[in-house]
């Protein structure tokens, strides 16, 4: 199977950044924004604020954003994601959409 998802929300941990490699404990309280993947052999993913900004880039599909720049936690509201990457079968990926940080 190869398949890549992404929630629309999340509500990121208020105590401070955690590195954005998530668990079972941060999922239960979606607190990283991270891809639910099978089959993928290269990744990328971008978050961009609502003026254009990268606020987080990874090439690890096993960590995510946790909500914060630079040790702030951002504001809440709706920032867009792009990801790419490749399929273990060569194929491209070229995903976006957005996603809500919720205050919590």
């Amino acid at each position: 199977d190869m398949y890549m998802r992404f929630p629309n929300a999340f509500i990121p941990y208020t105590g401070g950044p955690t590195g954005g490699y998530y668990s079972l404990r941060t999922d239960e309280a979606s607190q990283v924004f991270h891809a639910v993947a099978s089959g993928v052999s290269s990744y990328n993913l971008k978050i961009y604020s609502r003026v254009g900004m990268i606020v987080f880039e990874s090439d690890d599909i096993s960590m995510g954003w946790d909500g914060y720049y630079k040790g702030q936690l951002c504001s809440p509201g709706v920032y867009i994601w792009k990801a790419g990457g490749s399929w273990r079968n060569g194929q491209a990926i070229v995903m976006a959409g957005d996603v809500t940080l919720l205050k919590y």
